[in-house]
Formats: structure tokens, sequence, C-alpha cells
């Protein structure tokens, strides 16, 4: 009766096999032929500066982009173009909660909601103590959050 055991242990892992490689494949082909959406937009789509130079996204679910020409913002459907005081580039951009914080050069601070909804512009630059010897021709290139903290470099 060993012989008959081994021989059907052998038949049902065999089918086993069939059944999972079957899965694999089925799993497999299924998963080649999946497409995700992707929508390429040209600088005359939103209305703005040829270079783009970092991006975040708010908890509301817009895109936020760093532009030659401002902050760039993307609902899904629209495009705005939000200026920085001087038509600064935006170098980088960090969304964090409702505030959108901006590095340009010489200049950094953040974009907000004001009473109407508008993003409205903060500068953050004037809390940095000026010091003679220090050069002040600098771009912030990179914000991030640690520790609940905004560091801009």
């Amino acid at each position: 009766m060993k012989a008959g055991n081994s021989r059907c242990q052998k038949t049902a892992l065999q089918r086993l096999m069939v059944v999972v490689c079957t899965l694999v494949a089925t799993h497999a082909s299924w998963a080649a032929s999946f497409m995700p959406i992707i929508t390429s937009y040209a600088a005359a789509d939103y209305n703005a500066g040829l270079q783009n130079w970092s991006c975040t996204q708010g908890e509301n679910g817009d895109i936020f982009i760093g532009n030659n020409t401002g902050l760039l913002r993307f609902d899904g459907y629209r495009w705005e173009c939000i200026a920085m005081p001087g038509v600064q580039i935006v170098r980088s951009v960090l969304a964090d909660g409702d505030r959108i914080y901006v590095g340009s050069y010489r200049e950094f601070g953040y974009f907000s909601p004001d009473e109407c909804g508008k993003l409205a512009y903060t500068s953050l630059h004037s809390l940095v103590k000026k010091r003679k010897t220090e050069s002040h021709d600098y771009d912030i290139w990179n914000i991030v959050k640690l520790n609940g903290k905004i560091y801009f470099q």
C-alpha cells in the first residue's frame, strides 16, 4: 500500500503544480496587459516656463511644481501659475498641511490659503540673522521635514 500512496501523492503534487503554474501565468498575463493612465503636458498646456525643478503633492491631492515662472498648481483639471514676489524661479517645494513651502534664489517661505482660499505668500527670509561675513547669494534647492521641523537647504 505504501507504493500506492506514493503514486497518489505524486499525482496530487503534479496537479497542484499545474494549478499553481496556471494561476501564475494568468496573473502575469493580466499584469502585462495593465497600462497605467499617463498624460503628458507641454509648457503650452500649463502656460508657464519650460523648466520644472521640483514637485510635491498636497493633502487635498493637488500637485505643486517649482517652475521657472513660479509655483504651478494642478488640481487634476486646471493649471494655475502663482508668481513669487519678484517673479522668482521656484527651485524647491514641499507640501505640509495647508502650507506649500518654496525655495528660490535669495528667498524662501510658504504659500497658504487666505480667507478667500487663494494661496498667499509669506516670506521667511527676514527671519534669518544676517552676518557681515556671510554671502547672501544662494539658492534653496531642497526642503525637508524632519522631526516636525522644516529645513531649507
